[in-house]
């Protein structure tokens, strides 16, 4: 029986380097040098009748696309710094799959999804 009180400690001792590996890897949320890929939000939208879904029409790289996160603020339009997180877990060569963290004026950030990218985006409106 004793064997059974220590597998769990065991497996907790063997996957400790492996989680500290990954963090590792990623970049520091709060650092701002972090935030290497300069983004221009031209679009900001807020869906109140959907659970506060923040929508932001961005161009990164002279591409447009649009990121989705969890929000109930509208972003004021201009420049940001973002840094890219993991791509699709599917690993296939033609998947644009991207998830972007944008670092906001007050040091805090915000996690978005790409769900949008090319002609399919809409055009921002113009004033």
């Amino acid at each position: 029986m004793k064997s059974f009180r220590v597998f769990p400690v065991l497996c907790f001792f063997l996957l400790l380097p492996v989680s500290s590996i990954a963090r590792a890897a990623d970049p520091d949320k709060r650092d701002p040098a972090s935030y290497t890929t300069s983004i221009n939000v031209v679009g900001s939208a807020v869906d109140y009748r959907n659970n506060f879904i923040e929508r932001l029409i961005v161009v990164v790289n002279g591409d447009r696309q649009v990121w989705v996160g969890n929000g109930s603020k509208l972003l004021k339009l201009g420049e940001y710094k973002a840094f890219p997180l993991e791509r699709a877990k599917s690993g296939k060569p033609y998947d644009a799959g991207q998830r972007y963290r944008i670092l906001l004026p007050d040091g805090s950030n915000e996690m978005f999804f790409v769900t949008a990218i090319g002609e399919s985006v809409p055009a921002p409106v113009e004033r």
